[in-house]
């Protein structure tokens, strides 16, 4: 016969094995992966500079798409400086190239951002303007007919005074997707 301790600790071990393999300690633990973790989301930032010419309302700061890549935008900033202190920024359009077909793509417009005044730039007669806008699902692709994707994100700035050189920094940042 068995002694009572060793009985009881027999007893004791086989009530936690059968324990274990029935109840919630059977269900599977549920580990959910940030998106970030896709090995399929790789994230951009792009930043670009142009300025506005004399007797112009308007320019485009472009933006590269490369080739096998589908960048999603998230955010969108933008940062003018004017010498003058009537100059203003109405307008600033972003545009995206979608693909549409195997061969073809069109063009989206949005209007994302208002420009906000920001005062004078330090040690300079210069004004500034900036804004930014958080975005969700606005996505471009390569342009198909260019070589190496093209520029298919750009932002086409408008500023009212034609008589002075404003010159804007333009910066998008997000994740690229490789289709």
């Amino acid at each position: 016969m068995r002694s009572l301790p060793t009985a009881r600790r027999a007893l004791t071990i086989a009530l936690l094995v059968a324990g274990f393999g029935t109840g919630p300690a059977d269900a599977q633990v549920i580990t959910y992966t940030r998106d970030a973790d896709n090995p399929d989301r790789f994230p951009f930032m792009q930043s670009k500079s142009a300025t506005i010419s004399t007797n112009t309302v308007n320019t485009f700061i472009q933006f590269a798409t490369p080739t096998g890549k589908r960048y999603f935008i998230e955010t969108v900033t933008l940062q003018c400086s004017t010498p003058s202190a009537s100059d203003s920024f109405p307008q600033i359009y972003l545009s995206v190239t979608q693909n549409t077909g195997p061969s073809s793509s069109t063009g989206y417009s949005l209007t994302p951002l208002a420009l906000s005044y920001r005062g004078r730039e330090t040690f300079s007669s210069r004004y500034i303007y900036s804004g930014s806008a958080t975005l969700n699902g606005v996505f471009s692709d390569p342009v198909y007919y260019v070589a190496g994707g093209g520029n298919g994100i750009s932002l086409n700035v408008y500023h009212t005074d034609t008589t002075v050189q404003p010159s804007c920094t333009g910066f998008i940042s997000g994740h690229a997707f490789q289709p």
